[in-house]
């Protein structure tokens, strides 16, 4: 793998403001599978964005529930922006700075 953090599918919703992301994370030479969801929630102070989580044990596996609309709630564990692995944020934007990119190219 040639970038730390690679997005491999990525879907949106614009009328259900949520969008949901697959990750491939490389942590200490071996590659982890997480699956990110995005989405508004009505919060105290207006609306909050909340994040939550699922890794998975091999790619394919986690290929084949995305965009997770079949995983159970209780699999779902709540995190931030960067699927709890914040050593790696810089490397969550860099992906997410290269999908944006082949989209426009």
């Amino acid at each position: 793998m040639s970038n730390l953090v690679d997005i491999v599918k990525y879907y949106t919703s614009s009328r259900e403001g949520t969008s949901v992301r697959a990750y491939v994370l490389e942590i200490d030479g071996k590659e982890t599978y997480v699956m990110l969801i995005r989405y508004q929630q009505d919060g105290k102070g207006g609306e909050e964005t909340v994040f939550g989580k699922v890794e998975f044990g091999t790619r394919s596996s986690m290929e084949a529930a995305f965009p997770g609309q079949f995983i159970p709630k209780g699999k779902w564990k709540k995190t931030n922006e960067f699927c709890g692995y914040d050593a790696l944020a810089e490397e969550f934007r860099a992906a997410e700075k290269r999908r944006i990119d082949e989209l426009l190219h």
